[in-house]
């Protein structure tokens, strides 16, 4: 009754904070001339972009890779 109990010390966030953290980061990304790597890009579930960065993404994609 009286002994140590565990409990979680995280800290929760609701979807809107989380969804907002995300469209900071990825806008600071953006400013700094920055792409996003492939973990970034799997860790969430879904991406929002610009119709702008998704063709950009895929002229990067047809272009060989110089080695």
């Amino acid at each position: 009754m009286h002994g140590p109990r565990l409990r979680s010390h995280a800290i929760k966030l609701n979807k809107k904070v989380r969804r907002l953290g995300l469209k900071i980061a990825l806008s600071a990304r953006a400013a700094e001339g920055k792409g996003l790597n492939v973990y970034s890009i799997l860790l969430h579930d879904s991406l929002v972009m610009s119709r702008d960065a998704v063709d950009r993404i895929v002229e990067r994609m047809h272009t060989p890779i110089n080695r």
